[in-house]
């Protein structure tokens, strides 16, 4: 502070706030100021008073995550432009049918999310149309574009109104129940697409729209391989179910067409082979193929048909299949060709497998036919019935040769007639060897005469 004569104490503050110049001359510049010029219009003097001195400007810095960040913004405009040619040009080629286009693959490219609903729709819109029309393409993969309902009913068009498509992928995109539906209908009358996926979409699909797909893969008869998003177990078991019977239909066709054509050549298990050596080998006297998971294995035709017929025409004695699920197909096919014709077989076990009523009485109406003396049909998966217990205790008595049966008897009376029979066959039997054999000591005798 200071003190005189006519004055009074003032706080430095205040006179500095009392004595401050203009609001423009303590550093906020006017206009003129800022172009070069004084509040005159004079140029204004640089800061060592050099009135020819250049202004002096401020230059503005850009930090380095900004220019990173407007490069990133540069390159997706560049890329979305360049993805908008693609698409142009895979279009053009579509439409032209190029001969050397047998793919339309549209992957991974997020163009068409930045385009509004509209926009997208359009572009969407020209895939389906062109797609049918197009007598090349056979491959279409759509995958993780953000397609919809709208592609996806072009598509399920395309499929309907073009043969030549055989494989379709939409994997990991939006498509919902209207969609679904439409490629589902689409699958059902379709006679060539044997491959058609459909999971991880954004959205989860309703269960009737699986439920349409699990039936049109049923129904269609080629389609071998289907992805969804399955959520009910009973579901997803009916599906592969349905692709497994595709598979396997269109494997007996192959196979049908290669016998046809002369060009298939089967190639042949050990076991195959040794059953297809079975009538020539006359050593061969036992089959024993009990519990083999090899002969389980094998294809129904072999198991049954082709077995039988070799047994049919060879000398083999005793027959062993126990434990191998043997069904009535076997048995019957068994009855109607090895036992009227084998005339060296002597036993068989049947025992452990799944053979029925129906087979165990074409068995027995078999019997008189054969030689067989030994006949186990035990423990079987199926009951043999009344039926079958009936005639077989009545009919053990007429066929001399059989001695010995197994089976699961439920009817006391019917085992305790059976055996009587069996009994009697077995001492007409010891006394057929008696006499055999004192006709052979006496032919002895007359020949030492």
């Amino acid at each position: 502070s200071a003190t005189g004569p006519g004055t009074r104490a003032v706080n430095s503050c205040e006179f500095v706030r009392s004595t401050r110049a203009p609001h423009h001359r303590m550093g906020c510049k006017s206009s003129k100021e800022k172009d070069g010029e004084d509040s005159k219009g004079n140029e204004a003097p640089g800061r060592d008073g050099d009135t020819n001195t250049a202004p002096q400007t401020r230059k503005r810095v850009m930090s380095e995550s900004l220019r990173a960040r407007a490069e990133t913004i540069d390159n997706a405009i560049s890329g979305a432009s360049d993805m908008v040619e693609s698409f142009d040009a895979l279009m053009v080629r579509v439409t032209s049918d190029d001969p050397e286009l047998t793919e339309f693959k549209l992957m991974n490219t997020s163009m068409f999310l930045s385009m509004k609903g509209k926009e997208r729709d359009e572009q969407f819109a020209r895939i389906g149309p062109a797609l049918q029309k197009n007598t090349h393409v056979t491959n279409v993969q759509i995958v993780n574009i953000g397609a919809n309902c709208v592609l996806a009913k072009g598509v399920a068009e395309a499929m309907t109104m073009n043969p030549r498509i055989t494989e379709v992928s939409l994997e990991s995109n939006s498509i919902g129940g209207e969609g679904a539906l439409a490629l589902a209908a689409a699958l059902s009358e379709s006679v060539s697409v044997t491959r058609i996926l459909l999971a991880n979409q954004r959205q989860p699909v309703p269960t009737p729209a699986i439920e349409a797909l699990v039936e049109a893969v049923s129904e269609n008869k080629v389609t071998t391989t289907c992805t969804c998003d399955v959520r009910d177990p009973s579901m997803h078991i009916r599906l592969e179910n349905a692709l497994r019977a595709n598979t396997d239909l269109i494997r007996q066709e192959r196979h049908a067409t290669a016998v046809m054509l002369g060009t298939f050549v089967e190639k042949l298990s050990d076991l195959q082979k040794m059953i297809n050596a079975i009538p020539d080998d006359a050593s061969k006297v036992t089959l024993s193929l009990n519990d083999s998971t090899e002969y389980r294995q094998m294809k129904a035709d072999w198991k049954v048909r082709v077995l039988c017929e070799k047994l049919a025409a060879s000398s083999v004695r005793v027959v062993e299949l126990a434990g191998n699920e043997l069904t009535d197909d076997f048995a019957i096919k068994f009855a109607e060709i090895v036992l009227p014709q084998n005339e060296s077989l002597r036993e068989i076990n049947f025992g452990r497998n799944a053979i029925g009523a129906p087979g165990i009485l074409a068995i027995i109406a078999a019997l008189p036919q054969s030689k067989l003396e030994v006949l186990k049909l035990n423990s079987q998966k199926k009951p043999a019935g009344a039926e079958a217990e009936g005639q077989l205790a009545a009919i053990a008595g007429e066929c001399p040769s059989l001695v010995k049966v197994n089976l699961d008897w439920k009817s006391s009376t019917h085992r305790s007639n059976c055996e009587r029979g069996l009994m009697q066959n077995a001492d007409r039997a010891r006394k057929r060897r008696q006499a055999d054999k004192a006709a052979a000591a006496a032919a002895a005798a007359d020949g030492a005469d």
